[in-house]
């Protein structure tokens, strides 16, 4: 039951720190960082302290090789670490290995939820796609670390939305090819093959705009956090665990009751209806595309006729820097080899879990068995 990150590093003993990334367009991005093994002085800096900081020249790491996370779609930090297995938790391993471990949050999340002129009940808030938080929120963080750390290169580990927008800014951003090191992508979802349930699937792929009908044009799905807090916790599991199957066809038998219970109370944060919106797209279309304003029309029909416009595609085969992929082969969000096929470049690994799902690679009750150790050895 605990409600930050705070006191999930409390719990395991582990010093920890707060930072406040400032986006160029104003959004304020809570990040943390695990600064040492366990049983170090927790320190939690407050603004004030912050403020100090940031008036002084950034300080050196020590050496310590640095890496950064980054959470999924409408998840925020908490998810690398609410594990209640140890083994399970790859921070907490990197962190007692000598790394300097970094979690970041994409705007409007639970740790990102300021702006420094909007507020949270304004559209204008709202008004982001997965194409800011890649080509914003992401460099703008790896900026922000290397600069504090004064190291040179980072290797970050995004899960699922958190390693499709670090393609996104690799492809456009040629800089952040040198700064980042190693790119490992656990469960990337790059072009989604759709929805289990071919209604939902049916109706999303012929109008993705529809959900905005349906969600309005601010956060996405507020509601569940009351039902989080309404319903008891078997049932909200029951209940979770029925319609991940019904949308993907997960049956979540790789996390015990046990596991699930705990991590499923950290398993949705806020985030834009627009977001959602441009995944519909992307599945739509197939291809991992930016956020299409007016989708193109066909005055003729869907076969004939010119197209009003032309979307754009990230162009993938500019990415240069080191990959590794690790994917399930029971996730129905994970296209791997259509997107190996759109790389120029040749993964260093890429590993296939026969009887993983989406989920697993945070929270299987083996994942700190069967993947983190390979993880850990291309560190």
């Amino acid at each position: 039951d605990f409600n930050s990150f705070a006191e999930i590093m409390e719990f395991w003993g582990y010093p920890y720190e707060d930072h406040l990334v400032e986006t160029r367009d104003g959004f304020l991005l809570g990040t943390h960082r695990i600064t040492g093994p366990r049983g170090g002085p927790v320190q939690q800096h407050q603004q004030h302290q912050q403020h100090q900081q940031h008036q002084q020249p950034p300080q050196s790491s020590g050496g310590k090789p640095v890496v950064l996370f980054w959470h999924g779609f409408m998840l925020n930090s908490e998810c690398f670490v609410c594990h209640p297995d140890w083994i399970n938790i790859l921070p907490l391993r990197l962190a007692e290995a000598g790394y300097d471990v970094w979690l970041g949050n994409s705007r409007g999340n639970k740790y990102s939820y300021k702006h420094m002129k909007y507020t949270p009940d304004q559209k204008r808030f709202w008004n982001f796609s997965i194409d800011e938080i890649a080509n914003i929120d992401v460099p703008t963080t790896v900026d922000y670390i290397l600069k504090e750390t004064g190291a040179k290169t980072l290797t970050y580990i995004g899960f699922s939305q958190g390693s499709a927008q670090m393609f996104m800014t690799l492809s456009r951003n040629k800089e952040l090819n040198y700064k980042v090191e190693h790119f490992i992508a656990l469960a990337p979802a790059s072009t989604p093959r759709g929805f289990h349930n071919r209604v939902v699937d049916y109706f999303i792929r012929a109008t993705p705009h529809m959900l905005y009908l349906l969600f309005g044009r601010r956060r996405a799905m507020k509601l569940v956090y009351f039902w989080v807090n309404i319903l008891p916790r078997d049932i909200y599991v029951a209940a979770l665990d029925f319609c991940v199957n019904l949308l993907f066809g997960w049956r979540t038998r790789n996390m015990s009751q046990e596991t699930k219970h705990i991590v499923y109370w950290h398993l949705y944060s806020y985030t834009s209806v627009k977001a959602i919106v441009h995944w519909m797209q992307i599945i739509r279309c197939g291809e991992l595309q930016m956020y299409d304003e007016d989708p193109p029309a066909y005055p003729q029909g869907y076969t004939m006729g010119p197209l009003t416009h032309w979307n754009n595609t990230y162009p993938l085969k500019r990415i240069n820097t080191r990959l590794s992929l690790f994917y399930g082969g029971s996730d129905s969000l994970a296209s791997v080899d259509t997107l190996v096929e759109e790389l120029s470049i040749v993964p260093e690994e890429c590993m296939r879990f026969s009887h993983y799902e989406h989920l697993d690679f945070l929270w299987a009750d083996d994942v700190g068995t069967l993947v983190y150790p390979k993880v850990l050895a291309l560190l």
